[in-house]
Order: C-alpha cells, then structure tokens, then sequence
C-alpha cells in the first residue's frame, strides 16, 4: 500500500474527510490516536489535541492527539511521518497501560475521597472513557485493514473493565458519605432538639400567669435537668455511630 501525504488527495476525498460519513465504498476514515505527539507534515489536516487539568487532584492525564488517516484502495493518505501499523500498535500498548496506571492511582487515592471530589473523579473518569472510546475505533478499523494484535484486545478488555469498576466504586464511596453525612445531621438535630424545643418554649410571648410552669420555683432546675437526661439518652442510643464517626 502506497504511503502518500494527506494533503495532495484530491477534491472528493476532501469532502469525504469534513464530512460525518466514516467509510463509502472506496473511502475509508481512520483516526490515529496518541498520548504522546506524533511527527507530522507541517501543513497536518484535522488534527486536534487536548490538554485536560487535574492538578487539584494530583492527578495529570496526558494530552490527548488525533490524527486523520484515509485509506484509498491501494492508497493510504497521511501526515505522520514514517508511518507504520506496528509503531502505532506499540504506542497504543504503551498509552493503554499508562491508562491502567492511572486508574490504579486513582483507585489509591480513594479512602481519601472527599463528597466535593466526586464530581472531578467522575469527570477524569468520563475523560479517559472517551479517550478508550477513540482507541477502540481506531483499533478496531485498523484491525480490519491491517492486522489484529492480542495485547492490545486483552489491554481494550482490561481498560473497560477497570474503568467502569472505578466509576462503581467512586459513586459508591459517594453514596456512602451521603448516608454518612445524613446519620450525623439527624443526630445532631436528635441531641439539639429539647434545647430549641425549651428555647421557642420560654421565649413564646405569653403572659407569665397563662405559662403555669414558668412560676414553679424550680422551672429552670427541671428544664435544665430534662435536657441533659434527654441528651445522654441520644447519647447511649446512637454511642455506637457517634463513635464510628469521630474514630
């Protein structure tokens, strides 16, 4: 197969590259996916590059690169210098692996999750689903023009499937504090709930003869007392999550 640059095809195969079809009966798209930077021709033809920022979370996904290919028959168009399927078969085995390291990282940093994180894990996560998305397209065109590689099946494999357990885990984690964070404010309101109830009690704007209570000589004494017997009831009754919470 003839190797020539993407920039001398002519005017249908132009079309063909802006357009959204991805293969005709003659034609077909390919997308050359990479973490790192390829060497390409100067005037390259629909290259895009993302640069995505996690430093809050010390975590840094690399950039992200695509680059057009189309095949013709017995010809292949392209920018990228030296071209060759078993090179770009070996940079997709090294970017696969380094996704996996990334998710390992990510699934150590976990027990520290914190609720306003989960978002951004779930947004590195979605990021490095649609980077897998363009590895399997890609792979999978070029398995079909070229040839298959088993390292790279078994890494597709692994990748989904690491991938989804961490999006699992992380909504879990997330429901977990949720529940967590719900326990504590019920115990809290538990434990408060005499004091206010006594507060709105004593500063309800009633004449002291209509408030029977209020002029018994030790009205203060009791009340104070049936708090705190009230408080340490909550006390016993939620001792073992208060103590689960703060230890």
């Amino acid at each position: 197969m003839r190797i020539l640059e993407l920039q001398d095809v002519n005017q249908n195969v132009k079309e063909f590259i802006f357009s959204n079809l991805s293969k005709t009966e003659q034609l077909t798209k390919l997308y050359i996916v990479s973490l790192e930077k390829l060497k390409t021709k100067e005037k390259s033809t629909l290259y895009y590059q993302n640069k995505p920022s996690y430093t809050d979370l010390e975590i840094t996904l690399p950039e992200f690169h695509i680059y057009t290919i189309i095949i013709d028959v017995d010809k292949l168009y392209t920018d990228i210098v030296d071209f060759n399927v078993k090179d770009i078969y070996q940079n997709y085995i090294k970017d696969l692996s380094k996704f996996i390291r990334i998710i390992q990282e990510i699934e150590s940093k976990l027990h520290e999750l914190q609720f306003y994180m989960i978002d951004r894990y779930l947004s590195i996560i979605s990021t490095i689903k649609s980077y897998l998305r363009y590895y399997q397209d890609s792979y999978l065109i070029m398995s079909n023009q070229f040839e298959s590689s088993e390292i790279i099946d078994g890494l597709i494999i692994t990748v989904n499937q690491r991938i989804d357990k961490l999006n699992s885990d992380v909504l879990m984690k997330g429901t977990y504090i949720d529940i967590k964070t719900s326990r504590i404010l019920t115990i809290i309101s538990l434990i408060t709930f005499p004091i206010l109830m006594m507060a709105t009690w004593f500063g309800a704007n009633f004449p002291k003869s209509q408030m029977i209570f209020l002029n018994s000589k030790h009205s203060y004494k009791i009340t104070i007392i049936v708090c705190i017997i009230f408080i340490i009831s909550m006390f016993s009754i939620f001792w073992n999550d208060i103590y689960a919470i703060i230890f």
